[in-house]
Order: C-alpha cells, then sequence, then structure tokens
C-alpha cells in the first residue's frame, strides 16, 4: 500500500511578508521592538555584506499582521 500524498498547506506553517527595508540594522531593531510591543512576530535578515558594509537589513511579520504593522510603522517616529 502506498502512502497517500496531501499536498494542502500545514495549518502552522507562516508565510512572512517584508514590510520593512533599511541600511541601519538599529533601525530594524527598532521597527522589531515596536512590533512585538503590539504583540506582532517580527524577524530581521540581515542582508548586509559584513566586510564591506552594503546591503539591506530587512523585517518581516506574519501575512497576517501585515496591515496593523504598516500602520504602526508609518505612524512611528523613525
Amino acid at each position: 500500500m502506498e502512502p497517500v500524498k496531501d499536498d494542502r498547506r500545514a495549518p502552522d506553517k507562516v508565510e512572512w511578508v517584508k514590510i520593512y527595508m533599511t541600511d541601519q540594522p538599529y533601525q530594524a531593531e527598532i521597527v522589531r521592538a515596536i512590533l512585538e510591543q503590539e504583540d506582532i512576530e517580527a524577524v530581521i535578515i540581515n542582508r548586509r555584506d559584513s566586510s564591506y558594509h552594503f546591503g539591506l537589513v530587512e523585517v518581516f511579520t506574519p501575512r497576517q499582521h501585515v496591515l496593523k504593522a504598516n500602520h504602526l510603522i508609518k505612524t512611528s517616529d523613525l
């Protein structure tokens, strides 16, 4: 008997969306702190080159929090 293939997405799988980009790592940390104060999970991905210090730092949040997260970022004093 062959196993049944299930193509449905797992219910606990999170779809992350990029909501903020900066070339200053401290700004990404501030954004993450603002979101976490509102119980919005946030992840920082540092894509900067460590030798030459160019590139961006990105902040991601789960898709279901994108609208609220964008509003919080726009109304903050960054």
